[in-house]
């Protein structure tokens, strides 16, 4: 299904999944079923989990190096 090819191509948008294999670019795939308007959970919740990152400092300067860590987690 496009919700399954969407979920394999790592969330990419599923209207583009779909246009890919309409394209040629994705071969050995034929869609059955779904639509693009579907709702994937695991995208609503990773948009959910989203915080935005202040425009002012919110805690103290770090005193030493590694006292502060900030990273991106997948």
């Amino acid at each position: 299904t496009l919700q399954e090819l969407h979920a394999r191509l790592g969330h990419i948008s599923p209207a583009v999944a779909k246009r890919m294999v309409e394209q040629g670019r994705i071969r050995g795939v034929k869609l059955t079923g779904g639509s693009a308007d579907e709702t994937c959970e695991v995208c609503v919740q990773a948009k959910i989990a989203r915080v935005p990152v202040p425009s002012e400092r919110t805690s103290d300067l770090a005193k030493r190096y590694g006292d502060h860590i900030h990273a991106d987690t997948w």
